[in-house]
């Protein structure tokens, strides 16, 4: 391997400043640093403007969206990282693929959506919300595996100045309509739906720059890609959950005062978790060109890199807190500060999850791995539906906890498959 490795530079030196690996990162987390920004300016407008009740109607629909939106996945953005990577020539057909997969299966998304919600929560959400929920599955899901196709591609720029366009569009809409007095959940919807149209086109113009051939459906590749990402998406979908579940499991079993306190603390929180997010990214492309041995070393060396920095900014978000709630969504917020501090302890753990995760991508998931977490996902759904952990702080506890199980799960598993891998070279 030459010095573009993560993990073969001769010096730290050498691996920091010559590492295509580490300018990647360090491009990615200067643009996310700008998409911080603009999420924390539309964070505390949305909150201000929705007030906590609303901010909670809003919190159960946006984590609705994600939940659906892994759903539409299937895996899929692995498989496009994956064999953008090893195999180029695929990339018009995971471009067509990835556009028909969209439309598909948003549309049967979009049908389990309205019959959760009309037979299951009855919530009572509007057909133009449940259209725009639609919408912008179907959106959000192909701007998804495109972004993915780019990473495979190595278009780290390009990849990340469509995130950077749609995410600075969506917020100067979300400021216009709060100076204008007009800020409620369908404009957020609408404006969620334009926002990630526009990173489709982005990103596919990106694409065709690259790669002149038009996009097409290849059913072959299609199912090579289900073969290796299904595995992928139950552990993506298995992982959501066990972060965000009680964002909608707990909808109508506790006010949506206390839904929009929770909510605030763990939208910080989860912004907190863009460094561990940007590196596992970055990383799974480096990796899935590896032989075994050489991305167990990679995968260490880049943990042994990543936690030291993990626990200062954790360190630092605990002791800042109150500040930054305080500060940025006011008074009406105070009681999201002991959750957010609580969650927040999580921050080392969330990011080890992150990077093994993405080992582990480079094959397909353990089973095992995956029955563990069907395990946490119920064990969490029975501890939700007791009564007594409903208050913010209990809340924010169990999703400690949950977290730090699941990495010693991911700890084990990616174990295990290295010294199968070892002992695989040795015979």
């Amino acid at each position: 391997m030459n010095d573009e490795s993560p993990i073969t530079g001769h010096t730290w030196l050498s691996r920091i400043f010559h590492s295509d690996f580490v300018q990647g990162v360090a491009i990615t987390f200067a643009n996310r640093g700008l998409l911080i920004a603009l999420g924390m300016i539309s964070s505390v407008i949305v909150a201000r403007g929705l007030g906590p009740e609303a901010r909670g109607d809003w919190a159960y629909i946006s984590t609705l969206i994600g939940l659906v939106g892994q759903f539409s996945l299937l895996g899929l953005q692995s498989a496009n990282v994956l064999y953008a990577s090893q195999e180029p020539d695929t990339v018009p057909a995971l471009l067509g693929n990835s556009l028909a997969t969209s439309l598909a299966l948003g549309s049967v998304s979009f049908l389990g959506i309205a019959a959760y919600d009309g037979l299951l929560k009855g919530s009572g959400l509007s057909w133009y919300v449940l259209l725009c929920i639609y919408a912008t599955v179907c959106v959000q899901t192909c701007s998804y595996l495109f972004q993915n196709l780019l990473l495979g591609m190595h278009k780290i720029r390009s990849y990340n100045l469509t995130e950077f366009i749609s995410q600075l569009v969506g917020v100067g809409a979300t400021v216009l309509l709060f100076v204008t007095h007009r800020l409620s959940v369908d404009w957020l919807l609408s404006i969620g739906v334009a926002a990630a149209a526009l990173c489709v086109v982005t990103a596919a113009a990106a694409i065709l720059r690259t790669n002149k051939t038009l996009p097409r459906t290849d059913w072959g590749t299609f199912q090579k890609c289900l073969r290796y990402g299904w595995r992928v998406y139950l552990a993506c979908v298995a992982a959501f959950f066990l972060a965000r579940g009680e964002l909608f499991l707990l909808e109508g079993q506790i006010s949506a005062h206390d839904m929009g306190q929770y909510a605030v603390a763990y939208g910080v929180f989860s912004m907190a978790t863009v460094l561990p997010s940007i590196i596992g990214t970055l990383l799974f492309p480096k990796l899935s060109v590896m032989d075994g041995e050489a991305r167990w070393e990679g995968l260490l060396r880049t943990v042994w890199l990543s936690l030291p920095l993990l626990l200062a900014v954790t360190m630092l978000l605990w002791l800042a807190a109150p500040i930054v709630v305080n500060l940025l969504y006011g008074k009406a917020y105070k009681e999201s500060v002991i959750p957010f501090r609580i969650l927040v302890l999580s921050l080392p753990a969330a990011g080890m999850c992150s990077l093994f995760s993405n080992y582990l991508a480079t094959w397909l998931f353990p089973a095992g791995l995956l029955a563990a977490y069907a395990l946490l996902a119920c064990g969490k759904a029975v501890v939700l539906a007791q009564p007594w952990t409903h208050a913010l702080p209990t809340l924010a506890l169990l999703n400690l906890s949950v977290t730090c199980i699941q990495l010693i799960c991911i700890m084990v598993a990616a174990l295990v498959r290295s010294r199968a891998e070892r002992a695989a070279a040795i015979h």
